[in-house]
């Protein structure tokens, strides 16, 4: 497909797009990627340490040192006394990142992160 733009003054009007030659064997010939499952949660479900593992939160977040954003722990202590509503709340910030509560640094959003998965994680700092 051919994208003609006319800038208006209808330089263009009889001119017709080249016809798109067929699709290459060689790239016909690759198979059609097949969508990944991003409901399916990277590791077991009790498991909160591997999936901060394996979704690379440990490169703004540490256990007890600030880095980019806040300790693990200052997280827990924080929230220590309304568990049930910040797993929500921080599983929601995981997945759609935030701002305004550790400093000027926004946590960015990790939507590679499933809702499951993002509970998981929540849990696991909760009890820090």
């Amino acid at each position: 497909m051919a994208l003609i733009i006319d800038p208006g003054d209808d330089a263009y009007r009889n001119r017709r797009a080249a016809a798109l030659s067929p699709t290459p064997p060689h790239i016909a010939a690759v198979p059609a990627a097949t969508p990944a499952a991003a409901s399916k949660p990277v590791a077991p479900a009790r498991d909160g340490a591997a999936l901060v593992n394996a979704m690379r939160c440990y490169a703004c977040h540490d256990l007890k040192k600030a880095l980019l954003g806040p300790p693990y722990q200052a997280i827990a202590a924080r929230y220590r006394n309304d568990k049930q509503t910040m797993l929500e709340v921080l599983a929601k910030k995981i997945v759609l990142g935030g701002g305004g509560n550790w400093g000027l640094v926004p946590m960015v959003p990790n939507e590679h992160v499933g809702a499951a998965d993002a509970r998981t994680i929540a849990r696991w700092i909760l009890e820090q």
